[in-house]
């Protein structure tokens, strides 16, 4: 639906939030709960710390719902502006955390990290989106400036950090690294 700087400025990012996870599981290396079907780092969780930088992130979003829609699609939004925007902001916002949390939940109760790791990864997340979405103003507007004086650079920038962030590059650095000390 969006095409713009925000939107990259969105998921760059949440790419960068990914890389950081990935980085401090390597960092920390704290194993994952007794009985885990992963052998991988637990600490943070991955998923917490993204379904934390989402979810915050858009909290933050549908509490400014209005001042920031794109035109063409704020006049889409009228009918329901019309129940109550203030109550429609906060459940959209309330609904958004509700879920994040619920999902990283689920992750302790698969058995899959603890919740100290779940913990670690939510809060690391959510204070990357709150962070995200508030520089998101100045990054647009960086983005807008190299966007017009090197467009190429800017998209083989945001491939490139999304393609460090594929587990499997990260898979196989990790496993060249680890060649290379044995």
């Amino acid at each position: 639906v969006r095409r713009d700087a925000a939107t990259v400025t969105f998921l760059c990012g949440a790419i960068g939030n990914a890389l950081l996870s990935k980085v401090l599981k390597r960092l920390i290396n704290a194993a994952r709960p007794a009985g885990a079907r992963l052998s991988d780092p637990g600490m943070p969780s991955s998923h917490a710390q993204s379904l934390s930088y989402f979810a915050v992130f858009l909290a933050l979003g549908a509490e400014t719902w209005e001042a920031t829609l794109p035109p063409r699609l704020l006049h889409l939004s009228r009918p329901l502006m019309l129940l109550s925007p203030p109550l429609l902001r906060h459940a959209g916002a309330a609904l958004s955390l509700a879920l994040g949390a619920a999902l990283t939940a689920l992750r302790v109760r698969a058995g899959l990290h603890t919740p100290a790791q779940c913990a670690v990864g939510a809060a690391i997340g959510g204070l990357n989106g709150a962070c995200c979405f508030f520089t998101m103003p100045a990054c647009v507007l960086a983005l807008q400036a190299l966007q017009a004086r090197h467009p190429v650079a800017l998209v083989g920038g945001v491939l490139l950090l999304g393609a460090a962030v594929v587990g499997s590059v990260e898979r196989t650095l990790a496993a060249r690294m680890k060649d290379k000390k044995t």
